[in-house]
């Protein structure tokens, strides 16, 4: 698929899958709270928050559900066949791509969300936000140095429960790279390519205490830090990495 329907898929998949961990008895809990930026030739773009361009939180944003999208996802299984599997989600966020890609602008747009979000008391004790910037790592206004200190900025902002955690998804379609997967990288990994390595200098370090999502998802050895990276991951890998700061990790299998 393009470039711009996988970051939307992942976005989608994510939102909805908040949205059932905040349902309980047929009601919507006040869990969680969202914001999607976009960033392109048309600049930055609250796609999802309130009126007061904040994060909104997800019992106001289930009042106003879209309509599903069923999607084919073909992949290979354990067996190396390729197998296509229906997958239903709400269109939160439709694919869209234009012109240049105002990343750093977008940046301190979130860093305001996420600085105004751990300023209000009544979240200084809950589990700091995440951050999940999927891209191809192209940044048309500003250099490598200064992304690298815009998300540092954003790593700094915290909680008393912990730091933000940043992650990135890293799309892309180099046919070079195409069978080249990397997901939790470890803090050891030497990357050349220039995209992937801003991403992935950009990301998080995985809390300790959520080093266990590395066991279960593709085991580990223990003595190692990893990175809240992925670098054309399978769908269902780059669902997984969405999903780490909830409450457990969905179940699928790394192959």
């Amino acid at each position: 698929m393009r470039k711009m329907e996988a970051a939307s898929l992942v976005a989608n998949f994510a939102i909805d899958e908040l949205l059932v961990r905040a349902s309980r008895a047929n009601a919507v809990r006040n869990y969680y709270d969202i914001a999607v930026v976009g960033y392109s030739g048309d600049g930055v773009e609250m796609i999802i928050g309130n009126e007061n361009d904040d994060l909104t939180d997800i019992k106001s944003l289930a009042e106003r559900t879209p309509q599903p999208k069923c999607y084919n996802i073909i992949q290979q299984d354990t067996e190396g066949n390729m197998v296509s599997t229906p997958l239903t989600l709400h269109e939160w966020v439709e694919p869209k791509a234009c012109g240049s890609s105002p990343m750093y602008e977008a940046l301190i747009q979130v860093k305001k969300l996420i600085a105004d979000w751990c300023d209000n008391p009544h979240h200084r004790d809950c589990f700091p936000p995440l951050v999940i910037n999927i891209s191809d790592g192209g940044c048309s206004d500003a250099e490598y140095d200064e992304l690298i200190d815009i998300a540092k900025d954003i790593k700094e902002l915290r909680t008393t429960d912990g730091s933000i955690i940043f992650i990135n998804i890293y799309l892309s379609t180099d046919r070079d790279n195409e069978s080249h997967s990397i997901i939790f990288p470890s803090t050891e990994e030497v990357i050349e390519d220039e995209n992937e390595s801003l991403l992935y200098n950009m990301s998080s370090v995985l809390p300790k205490e959520l080093e266990h999502v590395i066991f279960e998802f593709r085991g580990g050895d223990g003595h190692k830090s990893y990175k809240c990276f992925a670098h054309n991951a399978t769908i269902c890998e780059a669902f997984a990495l969405a999903d780490i700061g909830t409450e457990g990790c969905i179940g699928i299998k790394y192959r």
